[in-house]
C-alpha cells in the first residue's frame, strides 16, 4: 500500500502506514551501506592473497602504474560480475516470490534503480582499487631484481 496526498486528506492521516514505510526505508538504507561495506571487505580480502602474485610482478620489474591498471581492471571485472548476479537474483526473488510486502516494494523499482546499484557497484570498484594500490605501495616495497 502506497501512501499518497490524495488518500491521506480523503481518508485521514494512517500512522502505522506512515511507520511502515519509514522502517522499510530505513531498512533498505542500512542494506544498501551493508552491502557496500560487506563487498569492499571481501575485494580487499580477495586482493589481499593476490599480494604475493603483485610481489612476483614488481620483482620482475613491473612498475607502479601497471600494477594499478592490472588492479583496476581486476577489480573492474569483479564488480561488474558482481553487478551481473546481485541483478539476476533481484529479478529472480521477485519473479518467484509470493510475498505480498517484496511484490509491493518490486511495484517501485525502476531502470534507474539498477543505474543506482551500477553506480555504487562502480565507486566500490573505485574505492576499493584505490585502498589496494595504497596497500601495494606501502607493503610492497622491492622495485626490480637487480643483475650483479
Amino acid at each position: 500500500d502506497s501512501i499518497s496526498c490524495f488518500e491521506s486528506s480523503t481518508k485521514g492521516y494512517d500512522v502505522t502506514k506512515v511507520v511502515r514505510r519509514y522502517i522499510n526505508l530505513g531498512i533498505s538504507i542500512c542494506a544498501l551501506i551493508l552491502i557496500n561495506v560487506v563487498s569492499i571487505i571481501l575485494l580487499y580480502t580477495i586482493l589481499k592473497f593476490r599480494k604475493n602474485d603483485y610481489l612476483i610482478f614488481k620483482m620482475n620489474g613491473m612498475s607502479n602504474n601497471l600494477c594499478k591498471k592490472i588492479n583496476m581492471f581486476e577489480i573492474f571485472i569483479y564488480g561488474i560480475v558482481s553487478y551481473i548476479v546481485v541483478t539476476i537474483i533481484v529479478i529472480l526473488v521477485f519473479s518467484l516470490t509470493k510475498n505480498q510486502v517484496l511484490l509491493d516494494a518490486f511495484k517501485y523499482v525502476r531502470f534507474y534503480d539498477y543505474l543506482i546499484l551500477l553506480l555504487t557497484t562502480i565507486i566500490t570498484i573505485l574505492c576499493t582499487s584505490r585502498l589496494f594500490s595504497k596497500f601495494l605501495n606501502n607493503r610492497i616495497k622491492i622495485s626490480s631484481i637487480s643483475e650483479d
